[in-house]
């Protein structure tokens, strides 16, 4: 070899990152190149005189090795060997060797020429790619919902997960290389054409609504997302599938629920419609009752009261004659009904007090009327406020009473300004 040959040599085995070295028929280093302090850690004048095993990870010597033996027993004179070195620091790296072995004459190996390569950073992208595959397959298979890779065109079935299986009852070799049209997944073959125009548009579709049959012939509620993807030149649709069934069938169910509820509701309007016009009739008739009652008093008793008054009558025939009188007086004058429900705390003695102080009499004028003692009328009073729960003088007894009585029909006059004429 020529002087220059030698040094061109020499500059690429000694400026290469290539592992460049040879080792005797012992396996001992006679020549490392100076990348051997970037791959192993060392430099090359360190190597000298170790054995290259010892560089090589455990675990990947007895292949090494099983190698080289078979090459020496074989008399192969080159070969390619994939292993793992150890560099000083402990890291672990992959190399690719291309083997040369030099043999003498009868057989015997004289020396090993390699050429070592780093492919660290590829074996680690495989395994990297590897995996994101296995993950990949996992959740492919594993997923709740269908993972469905076909042919763009045909929709020629490549692959396909274990949900789609457990949920339509097909196996999978039953529909692998098979058109989804052939399997009769698709009700309405044209479902699929007329979706194809929008993805080949788009490039994907996004939780579009469909209906696909089953192997039993029922048929369910999808929506359908799909993507096209690129694999070996094929053009293919990713399609993810997400059966809504349960969930369409739920909103018909509550759907017809709110239906029923809104039904209900009107009915119950229409009654309470009804019902107010029924307690108005009521609250009309309790009117009209109270204005014949107040009439027929008027007109059918009092003036046969005038009349008796005019007859001769004993004093306690003109006693009772005014009692009777007071009391038509207090029914027509409707005190009973003015005070509403307060007037049930009431004694029959403390409502006809109370009804001749809401029309403006004294003590002394009531104890008249009803022939008892002015302290008594006080007694009924004192017990008439603390029935209706108010206390001391700056509550107006009188006052108090006229808020709490109903006003009377318009067409009825008060008959408690009205007085019989009675001696």
């Amino acid at each position: 070899m020529k002087l220059y040959d030698i040094e061109i040599f020499r500059e690429l085995v000694e400026t290469g990152n290539d592992l460049f070295c040879w080792m005797d028929n012992k396996g001992l280093f006679r020549y490392v190149s100076p990348s051997a302090e970037k791959i192993l850690g060392i430099t090359p004048d360190l190597c000298i005189d170790r054995k290259a095993m010892d560089f090589i990870f455990k675990d990947d010597r007895r292949h090494t090795m099983d190698i080289i033996k078979k090459c020496v027993e074989k008399n192969i004179r080159s070969t390619t060997i994939e292993n793992r070195i150890v560099h000083k620091n402990g890291e672990t790296r992959h190399l690719m060797w291309t083997v040369n072995l030099k043999f003498d004459q009868q057989g015997a190996l004289v020396r090993t020429n390699a050429i070592g390569k780093d492919i660290t950073q590829r074996k680690q992208a495989e395994e990297q790619l590897r995996k994101s595959e296995e993950m990949w397959n996992t959740l492919f298979m594993a997923s709740p919902t269908w993972y469905v890779l076909v042919t763009l065109e045909e929709g020629k079935i490549l692959d396909l997960n274990d949900t789609f299986c457990t949920d339509t009852g097909y196996r999978k070799e039953e529909v692998i290389g098979r058109t989804t049209i052939e399997i009769g997944l698709w009700p309405d073959e044209e479902d699929r054409y007329r979706a194809l125009p929008l993805i080949k548009e788009k490039g994907s579709i996004d939780k579009m609504p469909i209906k696909l049959r089953m192997k039993t012939g029922d048929i369910r509620d999808f929506l359908w997302s799909s993507t096209i993807i690129e694999i070996q030149g094929q053009t293919c649709l990713l399609s993810v599938l997400v059966d809504v069934s349960d969930l369409k069938r739920t909103q018909n169910q509550l759907a017809f629920i709110n239906k029923k509820l809104e039904e209900r509701s009107q009915k119950l309007a229409e009654m309470n419609s009804a019902l107010k016009v029924l307690l108005e009739q009521r609250d009309n008739d309790k009117k009209d009752l109270q204005y014949r009652v107040w009439y027929n008093i008027k007109n059918m008793i009092q003036p046969h009261l005038n009349n008796l008054r005019l007859t001769k009558l004993t004093p306690t025939q003109h006693a009772y004659l005014n009692v009777v009188a007071n009391r038509l007086n207090e029914i027509s004058s409707g005190i009973g009904q003015k005070l509403g429900f307060n007037a049930y705390n009431l004694s029959a003695r403390e409502l006809e007090v109370a009804g001749h102080i809401i029309e403006g009499k004294s003590n002394k004028q009531i104890s008249d009327i009803l022939n008892i003692s002015v302290f008594s009328v006080e007694s009924h009073r004192f017990s008439i406020r603390k029935k209706l729960g108010i206390k001391g003088s700056r509550f107006n007894l009188r006052t108090h009473l006229l808020s709490l009585t109903t006003s009377i029909d318009d067409r009825q006059p008060d008959l408690a300004d009205v007085q019989f004429s009675v001696e």
